[in-house]
C-alpha cells in the first residue's frame, strides 16, 4: 500500500489525464461481480505497471477507485515526503568525505564512500557537492 501511495502522490504531479477507461471498466465489472475486491486490486496491479498509460490517467483512475476501495491511496497527495533518517555515525563520514575530497584525497573518499554504503548511504557527486540517499531500512517479519 505504502509503494502505491507513493505512486499516485508522483502521479498527482503531472497534468491530469482522463480515467483510463478499459481499466475503470474492469474494476467496475470486478466490483460488480459480488464485490470482488481482489479481482479489482488485480486491475489496479495491471494499470500501475503499464507503460503506454499517462501518469495523470493512471491518477484519476486510482483516486476513482480509491473512493470506492477505501484504500486511502491519495494520502500522500500534496505533502512533502519525508527521507529516512542517517544512520549513527553517516554524518560524520558525509563531512569526513566531503573534507577529503576538498583536499583532492581521491582514494579516502571512496573509502568513506563505501563506508557509507555499508550503512545504507549512497552518495553521488555533484556540482553542487556531495548528494545522499538512505535506504529506507527494511521491515523485520516475525
Amino acid at each position: 500500500m505504502r509503494r502505491w501511495r507513493e505512486l499516485v502522490a508522483d502521479w498527482a504531479n503531472e497534468p491530469s489525464k482522463p480515467i483510463c477507461a478499459e481499466y475503470w471498466s474492469r474494476i467496475t465489472a470486478a466490483l460488480d461481480d459480488d464485490l470482488d475486491t481482489a479481482a479489482a486490486v488485480r486491475v489496479l496491479r495491471e494499470l500501475a505497471r503499464d507503460s503506454e498509460i499517462p501518469a495523470g490517467s493512471k491518477f484519476e483512475t486510482f483516486a476513482a477507485a480509491d473512493r470506492i476501495l477505501a484504500l486511502d491511496l491519495v494520502s500522500l497527495v500534496g505533502r512533502p515526503r519525508s527521507a529516512p533518517p542517517l544512520p549513527d555515525g553517516a554524518d560524520t563520514k558525509l563531512a569526513e568525505r566531503a573534507a577529503a575530497r576538498e583536499r583532492k584525497d581521491f582514494a579516502a573518499a571512496d573509502r568513506l564512500r563505501d563506508d557509507l554504503a555499508d550503512l545504507g548511504v549512497t552518495v553521488q557527486d555533484t556540482p553542487d557537492g556531495q548528494a545522499w540517499t538512505v535506504a529506507p531500512v527494511p521491515r523485520r517479519r516475525s
